[in-house]
C-alpha cells in the first residue's frame, strides 16, 4: 500500500493561489455570513433585514412600504381595473362616467366627450370654435343662424329679429320696441293712433273713405268703401243699386228714377222727373215775357237750324265789345237742375257763349261748336239764369252767332 501523507487544508483568508477573501468570511461561501448569498442575516434571501421577502422592511416585497403588496399605492393589494365602474387613480373615467369633465374643461370650445376603452378621455368628437361654421361655440355670441338662446325679447326689446355679424357678434338693429298708443308706428305696427304711416283707404284696397287705427294698432277700416259694390259702407250716402230706401219723390221730384252718383257720395236726380218750367221757343220771333232781355241788341226768335220743331233762341246781332243777354228768374222748391241745348260759330277763344247761374258763370264756348246738351244743378230756392253772347274788341268769324232751343227745369217754377 502506498504511503498518504496528510499536510492539513489552507485557512479561509488564505486563497489557493496564495492571494486573500474578499468577504473575511470563514464559512467558505464568500459572503461573510457563512451562506453563500452575500447577506450577512443567514436567512439565505439576500435582504441583510432578516424579514425573508428580499424586500427591505415590511416583508410583502412591495417597495412602497405601505404593507399591501401592491405597487400601485391604492391600498386594496392589487392595481386599477378598467371597466369596474369605479374610477381609479390612474384612469380618466369608466364608462358613461366622465367624472364631471367635459370638452371645454380640457381646452376646447365644445362637443361631446366621451370615455375611451382604455378608461381615458376620447377627444376626437370635441372642438374648436370656428367662426363662419354655423355653430356657436367657444366665445362665440353667435354664428351665422346660431344664437344660442338668444332672441331680441331675451336681449330686452318687444320683438325683431337678430342678426349675426362676420365677426359672430350679435347685431342688434333688427330688434324694436314697440308701445301701441304713442302715436308712433315702431316694430309690427300697422299704425298708432294718428299716426297712419300716410296710408289711405285707397292704399288698403278700398276706393275710398277715412281710414282710422285701432287700439291694437291696427287698421280701422269701418269708414273705408268701396264704391261700386251695392253695398252702402263707411260714408257712401248711396252704392249701385243700393239708395238706402231713397227715391226721386223722398228727392222733392214728382217721379223718376232715383240713381247714385258714381263717387258714392251723392244721388243722381237726372232721371227724377218734375213739372218744372221750359221753352222750346216756338212761340215765334217774340221771346215770351217771363224773358228778361238787355245788352246792345236782344235775343229773338230764330228759325236758323233749330235744335227741334220750328224754332229757336238767336243771340242779339252785336258788334265789337258788346253783349247780348237774355235771363230768366226761377224758384225752385228743392234742388233741380236746368237743362239746354245750345250751338255756336264765332271767333275761337275770343267771342263767347256764356251761361250764369246767378251772376255766376259756370261755362263759357267758342268756336264751331253743333248743337250739344248741357245740364246744371241748382239748389233750392230762387235763381236766375243767363245766357250771354259776349264779343272781344275785333274780328268777326264764322257765323259771329250763338242759339239756345229747348231749355227745361227739374223743378224750377216762375215767381
Amino acid at each position: 500500500m502506498p504511503l498518504i501523507l496528510s499536510t492539513g487544508c489552507p485557512a479561509d483568508d488564505v486563497s489557493d493561489a496564495g492571494g486573500t477573501d474578499d468577504d473575511t468570511s470563514t464559512t467558505g461561501d464568500g459572503d461573510g455570513d457563512g451562506d453563500g448569498d452575500g447577506d450577512p442575516s443567514g436567512d439565505g434571501d439576500g435582504d441583510p433585514t432578516g424579514d425573508g421577502d428580499g424586500d427591505p422592511g415590511d416583508g410583502d416585497g412591495d417597495p412602497s412600504g405601505d404593507g399591501d403588496g401592491d405597487p400601485s399605492g391604492d391600498g386594496d393589494g392589487d392595481g386599477d381595473v378598467c371597466g369596474d365602474a369605479v374610477i381609479g387613480a390612474s384612469e380618466d373615467c369608466e364608462g358613461d362616467d366622465l367624472n364631471g369633465a367635459t370638452c371645454v374643461d380640457l381646452g376646447y370650445a365644445g362637443g361631446d366627450l366621451v370615455c375611451g376603452g382604455d378608461c381615458s378621455f376620447d377627444t376626437t368628437g370635441c372642438f374648436d370654435a370656428v367662426c363662419g361654421d354655423g355653430i356657436k361655440a367657444g366665445g362665440e355670441a353667435c354664428d351665422m343662424a346660431d344664437f344660442g338662446e338668444d332672441t331680441c325679447e331675451s336681449l330686452g326689446y318687444t320683438g325683431g329679429e337678430l342678426a349675426c355679424g362676420d365677426d359672430c357678434v350679435i347685431d342688434e338693429s333688427g330688434c324694436y320696441m314697440a308701445e301701441c298708443g304713442n302715436d308712433m308706428i315702431e316694430g309690427p305696427e300697422e299704425c298708432d293712433g294718428a299716426d297712419l304711416g300716410g296710408m289711405s283707404c285707397v292704399d288698403v284696397g278700398y276706393d275710398g273713405g277715412e281710414l282710422g287705427c285701432t287700439v291694437d294698432c291696427t287698421w280701422d277700416i269701418g269708414m273705408c268703401t268701396s264704391c261700386g259694390n251695392d253695398m252702402i259702407e263707411g260714408m257712401e250716402v248711396c252704392d249701385g243699386a243700393e239708395l238706402d230706401g231713397e227715391t226721386c219723390e223722398t228727392q222733392g221730384f214728382d217721379g223718376g228714377e232715383l240713381g247714385c252718383a258714381m263717387s258714392c257720395d251723392g244721388f243722381d236726380t237726372s232721371a227724377c222727373t218734375q213739372d218744372g218750367w221750359g221753352d222750346d221757343f216756338e212761340g215765334g220771333a217774340q221771346l215770351g215775357n217771363e224773358w228778361v232781355l238787355t245788352g246792345t241788341a236782344n235775343w229773338f226768335g230764330s228759325q236758323t237750324m233749330p235744335h227741334a220743331g220750328m224754332f229757336n233762341a238767336e243771340s242779339g246781332n252785336i258788334n265789337h265789345n258788346q253783349l247780348s243777354h237774355m235771363e230768366v228768374t226761377l224758384d225752385f222748391q228743392n234742388a233741380g237742375s236746368v237743362t239746354f241745348w245750345h250751338r255756336v260759330s264765332t271767333e275761337e277763344d275770343w267771342d263767347y257763349l256764356q251761361f250764369f247761374i246767378d251772376d255766376v258763370l259756370q261755362d263759357e264756348w267758342s268756336g264751331v261748336i253743333p248743337w250739344t246738351e248741357q245740364t246744371y244743378p241748382i239748389a233750392a230756392g230762387q235763381h236766375t239764369l243767363r245766357w250771354t253772347y259776349d264779343k272781344d274788341g275785333s274780328v268777326d268769324e264764322n257765323s259771329d252767332t250763338v242759339w239756345i232751343d229747348d231749355i227745361t227745369t227739374a223743378g224750377g217754377q216762375l215767381p
